[in-house]
C-alpha cells in the first residue's frame, strides 16, 4: 500500500529537512509546492494570493494523484496551514487506496525566529517577509485530534518514528510461502483451541462454530 506524509508546520519549522530524509531513507517521491511555484515563476515569501495558492494546490494533487496510482509512496512538502488542505490531500489518498498521515514539525516560535535571522544574514532559503510571516501564523489551522497525525518535536522523536516506519517497510515486504493446510496444521490448531478452552469445552466451541456455518469449525473437527 502506498503511503502518504503531508509535512505540516509553520515556515522556517524544519519540514522541508524532515522531508528530504523521508525521500533519502524511504525511498518516497517528493512533491514540493515551493518548487511547483517556482515553476510558476510564484514567490511565496513574497505574499500570493488565495487563488494563486489554490491552483499550486491542485496541481499538487494532481501530481500526487498520478503517483500514487503507479504505487508509489509519496511525501508532500507543504505548510498545509488550513484543514481543508490536508482534508484535500486524504481526499486524493482515498481515493487511491493509500495510508494517509500527517507529520506535524512542533517548533517553538522562538527558534523559528532565530532560524529567520540567521537566514536574513546568511540566506539559505528564500526570506519571507514579516508581514507574510504574521500572517501566516495567525491564519494557521493546527492539526487536532480527530486528524490522524503525528507531532515531531525533537530530532530524537523523529529519529524514533522514522525507525519504526522502515521496520514496516522490511514487514511488508518480506516474501510469504503459501501451501496447502495438511492434516498436521488441524491437528495443531486443535491442540491450541484444547490448551485454551479446556477438553470438555472443546466439542462445544466446534459445535457452536459449525452452528454458524463457519468453515474454521469444519476444518477442525475433522480430526474428530
Amino acid at each position: 500500500m502506498p503511503h502518504v506524509y503531508a509535512m505540516c508546520g509553520l515556515a522556517f519549522s524544519g519540514k522541508s529537512t524532515i522531508a528530504r530524509r523521508l525521500v533519502s531513507e524511504l525511498g518516497v517521491e517528493l512533491i514540493s509546492l515551493d518548487r511547483i511555484n517556482e515553476e510558476r515563476r510564484l514567490h511565496g515569501d513574497e505574499g500570493m494570493s488565495d487563488a494563486q495558492w489554490e491552483e499550486t494546490s491542485f496541481i499538487a494533487m494532481a501530481r500526487l494523484r498520478v503517483l500514487l496510482r503507479e504505487g508509489k509512496s509519496v511525501v508532500v512538502d507543504d505548510t498545509f496551514s488550513h484543514r481543508f488542505l490536508r482534508e484535500r490531500c486524504k481526499q486524493v489518498s482515498d481515493e487511491c487506496r493509500a495510508r494517509f498521515l500527517i507529520l506535524f514539525v512542533e517548533t517553538p516560535l522562538s527558534t523559528i525566529r532565530e532560524r529567520r535571522i540567521a537566514n536574513a544574514v546568511t540566506p539559505t532559503r528564500s526570506h519571507i517577509r514579516d508581514d507574510v510571516f504574521e500572517h501566516h501564523c495567525a491564519r494557521f489551522q493546527f492539526p487536532d485530534s480527530t486528524e490522524q497525525y503525528v507531532t515531531i518535536a525533537t530530532d530524537a522523536g523523529f529519529e524514533d518514528w522514522i525507525a519504526g516506519e522502515k521496520a514496516g517497510q522490511r514487514s511488508a515486504g518480506r516474501d510469504i510461502t503459501m501451501r496447502a493446510a495438511g492434516q498436521e496444521d488441524s491437528a495443531s490448531t486443535r491442540k491450541l483451541v484444547a490448551d485454551a478452552f479446556g477438553l470438555e469445552g472443546v466439542e462445544s466451541f466446534l459445535d457452536a462454530l459449525r452452528g454458524e456455518g463457519c468453515l474454521l469449525g469444519e476444518w477442525l473437527a475433522e480430526d474428530n
